[in-house]
């Protein structure tokens, strides 16, 4: 994939989904980041590392939020809001900001089709914050 044309937020998605699909973030995490501009490098390698960090209970967080799973063609949208769900939870950015990021990011990616759904789940988290977690099992 050309990462220099997508925003970092679409990057790290992407990133994220080739871990899915079984590399490992040493792998593809260097390459995404020599396609980058200096400047975004280490918010890209924060938010890769903190959201497989954290991926269990960002994951079941999300799939609570979601009435049916996104389709395996779409996945890396799923990977998408784990990021936003990430920076909501765990960064300092505003929320207006991740939000607004995200939905581009999800333009980006070729998915107007999903804007409305990333919008609206991020919203719903953001609003009514994050459950809290059964033990610390959702942290690897």
């Amino acid at each position: 994939m050309f990462y220099d044309a997508l925003p970092f937020r679409a990057v790290a998605a992407d990133v994220l989904l080739a871990v899915e699909n079984g590399q490992s973030l040493s792998q593809c995490l260097p390459y995404a980041l020599s396609q980058l501009p200096p400047e975004q490098r280490p918010q890209l390698q924060a938010i890769c590392y903190g959201t497989c960090r954290w991926f269990h209970r960002l994951d079941g967080e999300l799939n609570q939020r979601l009435k049916k799973p996104i389709r395996k063609p779409d996945r890396v949208i799923h990977h998408l809001m784990l990021v936003a769900l990430f920076q909501l939870r765990f960064s300092e950015r505003a929320t207006y900001a991740v939000l607004n990021e995200t939905v581009e990011a999800c333009r980006a990616l070729d998915r107007p089709h999903l804007t409305g759904l990333v919008n609206g789940v991020l919203r719903a988290a953001e609003r009514e914050g994050a459950p809290e977690p059964s033990d610390d099992s959702s942290r690897y």
